[in-house]
């Protein structure tokens, strides 16, 4: 990680990338579905004490929406109501059906694709994947002589997202916590003996939770 100095010194960034920017995926129709990814941030160094206590800090930002091209298999409007291709291929009402099932069928997408036959077609869709991260260090440098320095280091990556299945029926949310803290200690006691001490703790939480997406 880099340290401060005597002099202020900062920088900022941003990258852009959308639909607009991009060739056309393979599997969309027609038209690049509608994308936005964002990447920005900073980093800044300087002195709080000259050429004894110096700070230095950096910040990473991540935002992405990405309409995701999707192919999926789904019922036909024939199974839809109940009816499969018999032997000669002409839909007959399924034998022993329970009627009460036939309203969870409008859970899947509606098929716009081709008909695949055997009561299944195809549904081409857009399901929204959505990204947030956030990342930052912070390191603060001590030199209390020449032959003595210490420095901290405090490090989080906090993020989540939100990632449609290969079934728009399913959803698969992230959401990850992680914590770096580290101290180091320099000491020069000659020109050929030098003794370095660190201490590092470390912290981590993430939770993936697969869920429908629809209820």
């Amino acid at each position: 990680t880099m340290s401060g100095s005597n002099q202020l010194h900062g920088n900022i960034f941003e990258f852009l990338r959308n639909n607009d920017l991009d060739a056309r995926n393979f599997f969309a129709q027609a038209i690049n579905p509608p994308f936005k990814r964002n990447q920005f941030g900073g980093a800044v160094g300087g002195p709080i004490k000259k050429d004894k206590t110096f700070i230095f800090g950096a910040y990473e930002g991540f935002r992405q929406e990405l309409n995701l091209s999707d192919v999926t298999f789904v019922p036909d409007v024939n199974a839809r109501k109940g009816l499969l291709p018999n032997a000669q291929g002409v839909p007959t009402p399924v034998a022993n059906l329970n009627p009460a099932i036939l309203p969870y069928m409008a859970l899947w997408p509606a098929p716009n694709g081709q008909n695949l036959g055997g009561g299944v077609a195809l549904a081409y869709s857009n399901p929204l994947q959505t990204v947030r991260e956030d990342f930052g260090n912070l390191r603060l440098d001590q030199n209390f002589s020449s032959n003595d320095m210490l420095s901290g280091i405090y490090t989080v990556d906090d993020g989540q997202s939100l990632t449609p299945g290969a079934n728009p029926l399913t959803q698969t949310a992230s959401i990850l916590r992680l914590q770096v803290v580290s101290l180091q200690e320099t000491h020069v006691f000659s020109s050929s003996v030098l003794n370095v001490v660190r201490f590092g703790f470390s912290r981590a939480k993430w939770d993936l939770v697969a869920s429908p997406a629809v209820t």
